[in-house]
């Protein structure tokens, strides 16, 4: 640069930048919605007592095989 150029310093009124308006994004908070369904509160019962089981029968997982395993993660997956 030389010593007689001079430098543009732009200010901004606001803190957002020009191409968006911070009230034109998305909401930052994520709702989840908990069905309470008797049928599904029966299947997850289910779910959960054959978890308990497999967990009993292999010393909790530690001489599972591996299609028990897979049992078992398709139980967590639904649950």
């Amino acid at each position: 640069l030389h010593s007689n150029s001079r430098v543009a310093h732009v200010l901004y009124e606001t803190e957002a930048p020009s191409d968006y308006d911070a009230e034109d994004l998305p909401p930052t908070e994520k709702a989840v919605y908990v069905s309470y369904d008797d049928d599904d509160e029966a299947i997850r019962d289910a779910l959960k007592r054959e978890l308990l089981l497999l967990a009993s029968v292999t010393n909790r997982g530690e001489y599972t095989s591996s299609e028990e395993r897979d049992i078992v993660i398709d139980i967590v997956t639904q649950l």
